[in-house]
């Protein structure tokens, strides 16, 4: 599985340009968790398929496995099929999903972009190469014109297929009229710039040999866990002999430590332990007497409760004088309108990467372009 991922994650930087790392001074931090998650998801689908046909290899004609004497007496045989079954899934069928991984790495990056440049070029046009090795059904697409926000690019956005060379370009050209009816795999019905998916759950990997999505991704989540507390455990066995541990390492990997001789109040400790309960290392450090900041995974980071709407604003421009990253702990009674006016205000201050928002037990992060680009729709992650 790892090595899979590990080459699905290297296609995909190659052309997105970036490092799939999970940082709160990324711009792209969510996306890339998305995309993160979905590698996995992806990988231990596959071998979850891998080793389903490893199995069958080993069944008869009645549906049991082979008695150990019949398949000591057929080793070769057995041998020269789990090579065979080795080269499809780990050759073949991986060269393509790497080069579908570079390909979307791509589509993503072109999109953000688009997105940058949508005031002065609000369409785009799909379009092929234009040799002789175009399918038919890209061809009919060549030149169709759509507005940015039109849903048509969440089916037709490419990739569309195994080693689809299309591309969307900008224009300001007028979009047109007529739209030819081409049926695209189900599994390419994907906008990976809007989805944060490369390989949705249309592909067989998700549907075959009564595979449980849900059981994979369980799986999943905890090799991530495990991959994650492994990376922290270095860390908070340095950062224990400079400061003092309030939390040990938990099984999120997270822990809290404190500056020597300061002494947090309880809202502060409250806010850092949530931020833990999440996976995040938080060291407390004293802002003045009475305002705590701290590292987040190494990046300073302020806090602020918030109560009532009317806070928000004089919040964030506290810390923004502080610290890149801003941490709201929002009460219920926060409204999506109140929150998403006062972001709106500081879409273009170059002092901060991102908000971290906490609220009712869950958190979301919302970056610099995010709230450029507008996605307010990351507010649902706290039910906002």
């Amino acid at each position: 599985m790892n090595l899979t991922l590990k080459d699905l994650q290297n296609g995909f930087n190659q052309s997105f340009s970036t490092n799939i790392k999970i940082s709160f001074d990324n711009p792209n931090y969510n996306f890339l968790s998305d995309i993160n998650r979905n590698l996995y998801n992806f990988a231990g689908a596959k071998t979850y398929q891998q080793l389903t046909a490893f199995n069958d290899m080993l069944k008869g004609p009645d549906g049991k496995l082979v008695s150990f004497p019949d398949f000591r007496k057929n080793i070769e045989e057995y041998r020269s099929t789990a090579l065979g079954i080795d080269e499809q899934y780990n050759k073949n069928w991986l060269y393509s999903e790497y080069q579908n991984a570079v390909n979307s790495g791509l589509g993503a990056k072109r999109w953000d972009e688009f997105q940058q440049t949508a005031d002065l070029f609000p369409n785009l046009e799909y379009r092929t190469v234009g040799d002789a090795l175009v399918r038919h059904e890209h061809a009919e697409l060549n030149g169709i014109i759509k507005p940015i926000n039109d849903p048509w690019w969440d089916t037709y956005y490419p990739p569309n297929d195994w080693g689809c060379r299309c591309r969307a370009r900008p224009t300001a050209d007028q979009p047109t009229e007529i739209t030819p009816d081409v049926e695209i795999p189900e599994m390419f019905q994907n906008n990976v710039g809007k989805s944060g998916e490369i390989f949705t759950e249309d592909h067989p990997y998700f549907t075959e040999n009564g595979i449980k999505k849900s059981n994979v991704s369980d799986a999943v989540s905890q090799v991530m866990k495990d991959d994650y507390l492994s990376s922290q455990l270095p860390l908070y066995k340095q950062l224990q002999g400079k400061y003092e541990t309030l939390s040990a390492i938990n099984d999120e990997g997270g822990s809290i430590f404190q500056e020597s001789g300061f002494n947090p109040d309880g809202e502060d400790l409250d806010i850092a332990r949530q931020l833990s309960q999440f996976g995040d290392s938080v060291i407390l450090l004293r802002q003045d007497q009475t305002q705590a900041t701290a590292l987040i995974q190494g990046i300073k980071s302020n806090f602020s409760n918030i109560t009532s709407a009317s806070e928000i604003d004089s919040a964030i421009s506290d810390g923004l004088g502080i610290a890149p990253v801003t941490i709201l702990n929002l009460s219920k009674g926060i409204s999506r309108q109140a929150l998403v006016s006062s972001l709106s205000g500081f879409t273009n201050d170059p002092r901060f990467s991102s908000f971290i928002l906490l609220r009712g037990g869950k958190r979301c992060v919302l970056t610099s372009m995010d709230i450029t680009l507008k996605k307010w729709d990351i507010l649902l992650q706290i039910n906002l």
